[in-house]
């Protein structure tokens, strides 16, 4: 049972409550009703919009609704016909401005990240009301913000343009270690890293490397860029406890990959790195 946990809304869950706010989390198929909410908010994905946006009219007039998440990026005014407020880019700030009561209702965007992210236990256990994803033995952690590429058919590459400072951009190595410690009092048996790319940055990965193994050990799997798959690198997560990685091509043709793409990697590139993850 593998499922990528919700870890954006979890941060701003955290983040909401550590400054006041009282905030309950739940799947939007379990949203039965709103009475009592100021505000409910959605994180929507291109795909899901229209099911999401026929939700968020039924809950119109109950409460404020809130929309964000990679749609709301590039559809904002659309978004904004179903919400009260529509929030592009990072969150954490802007929401916490709208349950204040701070802001009149309308579009806004942040590109400044949040300096202190962080899924705390008591955040958890609101996910883990849900016994399935309790028991479930694999769970979520994310090390970075944002990811240091732009392949084209990615909401990232529309938001660099937009947000300069929506950047790679590495999360303490002692945070993430705490994040795991937290999730290690609940089933589990692998951390599943969810990075769009793990471990980019080296000297992160070399400090991670030796706490991870000292304080976490537990298996662990992660998502890397083929061409980044260098010996060192490869090594160091070994060395932590990884077990298995998956990458992407998207095609195997190195124009496609280039100039439609914008995935700047050789076939050669790829062959190598695939010797060096069999090799370790």
């Amino acid at each position: 049972y593998t499922v990528v946990e919700p870890l954006g809304t979890l941060f701003l869950t955290d983040y909401l409550e550590k400054h006041g706010h009282e905030v309950d989390l739940t799947d939007y198929q379990s949203l039965k009703q709103t009475d009592g909410y100021d505000l409910v908010g959605f994180s929507i994905l291109t795909g899901s919009h229209n099911q999401m946006f026929k939700i968020a009219d039924e809950i119109r007039g109950k409460a404020k609704v809130v929309i964000g998440g990679p749609h709301a990026i590039s559809f904002a005014d659309d978004c904004k016909k179903h919400a009260d407020f529509v929030v592009r880019g990072f969150g954490e700030k802007l929401l916490l401005k709208i349950a204040n009561g701070e802001l009149p209702e309308g579009i806004y965007s942040e590109a400044d990240p949040p300096t202190d992210s962080f899924i705390s236990q008591k955040t958890r256990n609101k996910l883990y009301l849900d016994e399935k994803r309790k028991n479930n033995v694999l769970k979520n952690v994310i090390t970075t913000l944002c990811c240091p590429f732009q392949c084209t058919y990615c909401y990232n590459s529309i938001v660099q343009k937009e947000f300069p400072n929506y950047k790679h951009l590495p999360r303490p190595v002692d945070t993430v270690i705490k994040e795991c410690k937290i999730l290690m009092s609940y089933p589990l048996k692998v951390i599943v890293f969810q990075d769009d790319t793990f471990g980019v940055d080296l000297p992160w990965l070399r400090e991670f490397k030796e706490k991870y193994k000292k304080e976490i050990n537990l298996p662990f799997h992660c998502n890397i860029r083929i061409e980044l798959a260098t010996e060192e690198r490869i090594g160091l997560l070994k060395e932590a406890g990884c077990i298995s990685v998956t990458f992407a091509i998207e095609s195997a043709s190195e124009k496609i990959r280039r100039e439609l793409l914008k995935r700047h990697m050789t076939n050669e590139q790829i062959l190598q790195g695939i010797a060096i993850l069999r090799k370790y």
